[in-house]
């Protein structure tokens, strides 16, 4: 971040300076989340029709159709995405997922950046670089440097506790297979980082619920017995510079895998945890994304 200071300008709070959030109501035509979700909180709009449609998209293309960046047959899109992932959950829970409104505005903003991200990059990086010269503008003491191609790689979405954030992650496994095209490259694979093991067990049990094959890292096993498309799950506390009897070398997965992180706030300070981001940025340093969650 580029600070320049003026005196008469008042620095913003914390989540007025997220810029990517704020750059994603903008393609609504709003500046503030409890606008663009103010008339979505009805429990009716929860319910999908026979086409495979749900209430929200019929409620957002109704009210910011008129001003909304993104197209119709985008949103459409989008909407029926998250629609088909959530279906591939539901076949095998017992407890079936029906998305709050809330859950259905992050799915629909992940939609949006990973169709981005993998079909417009450029164009992506564009409009976001002109958006941060206006933000800069507006904004001198919180001002920001132009966004590179390297910064795409990953994206954080803080949730609210107990607003479902386990099942939005199986989701968004889905959703990033879908603009992917399906297959990771053959030194890559889908890894999920937790803080204790207590939460891999539990992670474990949850994506099987979802009908998604996941498991514990083995580092004497995993890597010749590994199916396509499963997820190993590790804590981050066990991840090193090289292989001990409870530690796992960053090197064993190279740097192009697609890392989930539960927890992700920790680790990243600059304290005595901050290597675990470190070890995280190794882990997904060349091409996919990686979300971090925050509980």
């Amino acid at each position: 971040m580029a600070r320049r200071t003026t005196a008469n300008a008042p620095q913003l709070k914390f989540y007025q300076k997220l810029i990517l959030n704020r750059y994603l109501l903008a393609q609504f035509g709003v500046s503030d989340l409890r606008e663009l979700s103010a008339n979505m909180k009805r429990p009716s709009l929860e319910e999908i029709d026979g086409e495979g449609v749900t209430g929200f998209y019929k409620q957002l293309t109704a009210q910011f159709g008129g001003k909304c960046m993104i197209s119709e047959e985008a949103l459409a899109r989008y909407d029926l995405n998250i629609v088909s992932h959530m279906r591939k959950i539901n076949d095998k829970r017992t407890e079936p997922m029906v998305l709050k409104y809330f859950q259905y505005l992050s799915l629909l903003f992940v939609e949006y950046y990973l169709d981005e991200y993998f079909n417009d990059r450029q164009g992506l990086i564009d409009r976001l670089n002109a958006y941060i010269a206006n933000f800069n503008a507006q904004f001198p003491n919180d001002s920001y440097k132009p966004y590179e191609t390297k910064d795409l790689n990953k994206i954080a979405i803080w949730n609210a506790t107990g607003s479902g954030k386990t099942l939005i992650m199986h989701v968004n496994y889905y959703q990033y297979m879908h603009y992917s095209g399906g297959k990771l490259p053959d030194d890559a694979t889908y890894i999920l980082l937790t803080p204790k093991e207590g939460l891999s067990l539990q992670h474990i049990e949850d994506y099987a619920d979802s009908g998604i094959t996941a498991r514990i890292y083995d580092k004497a096993t995993s890597r010749w017995t590994q199916s396509a498309n499963e997820i190993s799950v590790l804590e981050n506390t066990k991840l090193g510079d090289k292989d001990q009897d409870t530690v796992v070398s960053v090197k064993r997965f190279g740097s192009r895998n697609v890392v989930f992180v539960d927890e992700g706030h920790r680790g990243s300070s600059s304290g005595k945890d901050g290597k675990w981001q470190k070890y995280r940025d190794e882990l997904c340093g060349v091409h996919p994304v990686k979300r971090t969650m925050k509980k």
